[in-house]
């Protein structure tokens, strides 16, 4: 009975999970368990661990060991927003710390499925406190807490049993690293947001011109790269072991070389220009890594320029230009996207490396063959940079603090080197590219770099003598009129955008109001009024959330406090008194409005110089039609 009933609740409240258990046809083999009673008469748990059993509680009183396995939780539990229980066994210390703050979201997660198959059979999960909000079973971790995190607050506390802890420490030690991995990846993409969410949008709209104006590298030369072999060039220390390599490489035109970060300004030095450079940085300093290029004004070396990328970047790039679209950018999509010309296809996603971002674009130009030069992913000799690039900010060596922060990885020679969390994280982002680039051959020719997976290592001379030994480049590949695209309905578009952005201004006045009157109505005792006030602002929030411009041009700009907000919100609809719910939603709501309407203010310049650049296209569109009829 006990089994039915919560076979019934969980499929009512956890589908996934109870379909994870009835899939898992062995999931007792993963944990031989059986229950037991203490001898007190309470249920508890036999595990059988190489050969011997063991008791997941006490066989004298599971409730007194429950009492105190939290006693150094409770202080804590007292003021926590989130609970994360790993290792349930059969939850007693779970209803004891629960007690605490009965009102606290919480998070069940068994590693051991077989052990969670007893918990149902023994215990009703309706005796546990009702704000559970996530079962996980089993050690994919990285997926569990990256979905944790994503979210639910980080202001989390994490409970392991001591059973675990002293019976699966590896299962265990693995948990908590993967924990600290996904912290690190997730601050590191809170950062990235943070610093560039803003920068993003006001960058597309500044290059909105450019774009329109130049080639999409995708759609126009794709059947110029198919089948060809390429070298991505990237700053690492290696790189100055090649440039003889390199050197002899572009003299006869054996493939195409696409630089990338820095390495444009060691090839220059050396007298090697690159076929082209690839850039996306969004930073309003990026415009330096081409310093050499602007100062002695070469106009022969292509930039290929992803939509997000700096705008003084554009401004100041003397020669020629094609452009890429990052996923990041929301606008381009929405006013040039055309399903007929597969437009999604052609959309590059954003990465921490502008190699990894260089990655992707080569494998959808489709080159075939593809081999890394100076992309270590690490440090050799304590330099950062090749030989021949220098900059102001930073030094061409490690800091010490950068030392002191270094993580050990494998090399391609087998053997071990050093680099930093953000390096290794590119590298892995790098590996997942080239494992969904299908059948296309990618050589690292990167003396002393990280090993990546998905590549062989095999020296550059190696693979000139063997595979680079006949010309095919074309040096005036990138010569081509722009991107037409369908802009029929491009002024439609830019009318309806118009409405709404004055919609939205009307909406966030309005739900402003609101607020207002819900922060003084909480301080009264009327539960209905205040549902019915939370109703109205809850049907202007999805106004807002509708409208075109929010969705365009301001969400992409707040995309750290939406995230923050949407959190927000699990704490405000698990809080039953509407007092303290009014006080939450005032809070939350009111903060992340602020910054709407903040981004609504500082985009405006941005926003009516986007406009005129599009409505001045279409005015030279038109007189140039009208001159091509009148011939």
């Amino acid at each position: 009975m006990i089994y039915t009933n919560n076979t019934f609740f969980m499929k009512n409240n956890f589908p996934k999970v109870i379909e994870f258990i009835e899939d898992y046809k062995n999931a007792e083999e993963q944990a031989a368990a059986s229950i037991v009673l203490a001898k007190n008469g309470m249920p508890n748990l036999a595990v059988e661990i190489e050969g011997t059993r063991k008791y997941v509680h006490s066989q004298y009183d599971p409730l007194v060991e429950a009492e105190r396995i939290i006693a150094d939780y409770i202080e804590e539990a007292a003021k926590a927003k989130h609970i994360y229980f790993f290792g349930v066994g059969l939850g007693y210390h779970i209803n004891e710390l629960l007690k605490v703050n009965p009102q606290v979201p919480y998070t069940l997660h068994e590693p051991e499925v077989g052990i969670f198959n007893k918990l149902l059979q023994s215990r009703e999960l309706t005796e546990f406190p009702l704000n559970l909000k996530n079962i996980f079973l089993g050690h994919n971790f990285k997926v569990y807490l990256s979905y944790f995190l994503n979210n639910f607050t980080t202001e989390v506390l994490i409970v392991i049993h001591p059973f675990y802890e002293r019976m699966y420490p590896g299962i265990v030690t693995n948990f908590a690293n993967t924990f600290k991995t996904v912290v690190a990846d997730r601050k590191i993409a809170l950062h990235t947001n943070f610093s560039y969410e803003r920068l993003w949008t006001f960058n597309i709209e500044c290059n909105f011109k450019k774009i329109i104006q130049t080639q999409n590298i995708i759609r126009e030369k794709k059947h110029l790269f198919l089948g060809k072999p390429a070298l991505l060039v990237a700053a690492g220390p290696s790189l100055q072991d090649e440039f003889d390599n390199l050197r002899y490489i572009k003299e006869n035109k054996l493939a195409y070389i696409f630089a990338v970060g820095s390495a444009n300004k060691a090839l220059i030095v050396q007298g090697v220009f690159p076929d082209a450079v690839i850039s996306y940085d969004p930073n309003t300093n990026n415009h330096e890594v081409y310093r050499e290029i602007i100062d002695q004004n070469i106009t022969t070396i292509p930039l290929i320029f992803g939509s997000t990328v700096g705008f003084k970047t554009l401004e100041l790039y003397p020669g020629p230009k094609l452009h890429m679209i990052i996923n990041q950018d929301q606008l381009t999509p929405y006013y040039l996207g055309d399903e007929e010309q597969g437009f999604e296809q052609e959309i590059i996603t954003d990465a921490p490396s502008v190699a990894v971002i260089a990655m992707e674009l080569l494998y959808k130009l489709g080159f075939n063959f593809i081999t890394l030069v100076g992309q270590n992913f690490a440090f050799r000799n304590d330099q950062y940079y090749a030989e021949g690039i220098s900059y102001d900010s930073r030094s061409t060596k490690l800091s010490d603090e950068e030392k002191a922060a270094h993580e050990e990885v494998e090399s391609v020679d087998g053997g071990y080197t050093y680099t930093v969390h953000t390096h290794n994280l590119a590298r892995k982002q790098m590996e997942s590219v080239i494992a969904m680039s299908g059948n296309i051959e990618v050589i690292n020719s990167t003396k002393g770099g990280a090993k990546i997976e998905g590549t062989v290592f095999v020296p550059l001379e190696e693979t000139i003598r063997n595979r680079l030994t006949v010309p095919i480049v074309d040096p005036h590949w990138y010569i081509g009129d722009k991107t037409y695209y369908n802009t029929s309905a491009l002024e439609e578009k830019m009318i309806e955008m118009e409405e709404h952005y004055t919609s939205l201004r009307e909406l966030l006045f309005e739900i402003v109001k609101r607020i207002k009157q819900l922060d003084n109505l909480s301080r009264d005792k009327s539960a209905k009024k205040i549902a019915n006030l939370l109703n109205k602002i809850g049907v202007l929030n999805k106004q807002i959330y509708a409208n075109l411009y929010y969705q365009i041009y301001i969400r992409p700009m707040i995309r750290v406090h939406y995230d923050i907000f949407q959190i927000a919100l699990v704490e405000v609809n698990s809080t039953f008194n509407m007092n303290e719910r009014a006080q939450k939603v005032v809070q939350s709501l009111g903060v992340f409005i602020l910054h709407c309407q903040e981004c609504v203010r500082d985009n405006e310049s941005f926003y009516r110089m986007m406009r005129s650049s599009i409505y001045s296209f279409l005015e030279d569109e038109k007189m140039k039609f009208v001159e091509e009829t009148a011939q």
